[in-house]
């Protein structure tokens, strides 16, 4: 779902700036968009792979909302010889920055799973989670760490908002 919600955003974040000439509408949807999906995502429940499956496409519409309209505005920020340069380095701070995501909620997760009594080497707990009945209580513990997560990811989210609201609204060069 998230993978089919990314383009729909994208092609829709890019017909709206093409449209209008500015930029900041887009990401700024996007960013209002993103923590409302994640916190829908940690308030539903496991039983609803449907309602999973609606917000996770939220999620994909947010971040196609953001991605290319924050590189077009990237390259209409600067002048045409620097163009090459913006774009390169705003994939390179994309990456890093998912590299770093990755780590820090990688790193809080193992936390929260070892606080939570999940050790993850030799557990016998994680073989009973293939079993046909999981313990209730083992089930409830992981959900209890996965909705942790992703309140912590909302809550960075929000922090991309307010970097959203700071961005100048400009008109496309060109226009």
């Amino acid at each position: 779902p998230l993978a089919m919600g990314l383009p729909l955003g994208a092609f829709s974040g890019g017909r709206l700036t093409s449209r209008t000439g500015r930029y900041k509408p887009q990401i700024l949807a996007g960013a209002v968009l993103m923590p409302m999906a994640i916190v829908a995502m940690a308030l539903t429940p496991p039983q609803s792979a449907w309602l999973s499956g609606v917000f996770r496409s939220e999620e994909g519409v947010a971040c196609g909302l953001q991605f290319p309209t924050t590189l077009v505005g990237t390259q209409s920020a600067v002048e045409g010889k620097d163009i090459g340069v913006a774009t390169s380095t705003t994939n390179l701070f994309r990456s890093l920055g998912g590299a770093m995501g990755v780590a820090c909620m990688s790193s809080l997760l193992l936390a929260l799973l070892q606080q939570g009594g999940f050790e993850l080497v030799g557990n016998p707990l994680l073989g009973s989670l293939k079993a046909a009945a999981p313990d209730p209580a083992v089930q409830q513990g992981l959900l209890e760490t996965f909705r942790h997560l992703l309140l912590g990811s909302a809550a960075i989210a929000v922090l991309g908002l307010a970097a959203a609201l700071l961005l100048p609204d400009r008109q496309l060069r060109g226009r």
